[in-house]
């Protein structure tokens, strides 16, 4: 499965072919549900720390960009729910996102933010 931005939907000027086509049409099966940036950031908050036991997402030392655009992470000074974009460190946790609102799971809870991984 390829998780993506909605955005991916959209028609390239150059070819006249989205890039879910030619994901899909290399053999993927691709997902883009639309969401609400707050909604996948409270999935991924609630991944790492669920509050029910063991974290469900483990972020590899390895992952040195995505360990470092998670402490990157900011929202704007005067408060908010929407993350700063700074077209650096979003673009790393948008990705995991995508996949965290895409991905299939039978614990989703009906209109909760939440989703559960066991």
């Amino acid at each position: 499965m390829v998780a993506c931005d909605p955005a991916g939907s959209a028609k390239n000027e150059q070819t006249a072919k989205s890039n879910v086509e030619a994901l899909a049409d290399a053999g993927f099966t691709v997902k883009r549900r639309r969401s609400f940036i707050v909604d996948g950031v409270e999935t991924i908050r609630a991944a790492l720390r669920p509050g029910d036991g063991a974290a469900r997402l483990y972020i590899h030392p390895r992952c040195k960009r995505l360990i470092a655009a998670m402490k990157a992470y900011r929202y704007p000074e005067g408060g908010g729910e929407v993350p700063l974009k700074d077209g650096e460190h979003d673009h790393l946790i948008d990705a995991l996102r995508y996949f965290f609102v895409n991905y299939p799971t039978p614990g989703h809870v009906g209109h909760s933010r939440y989703w559960f991984f066991e």
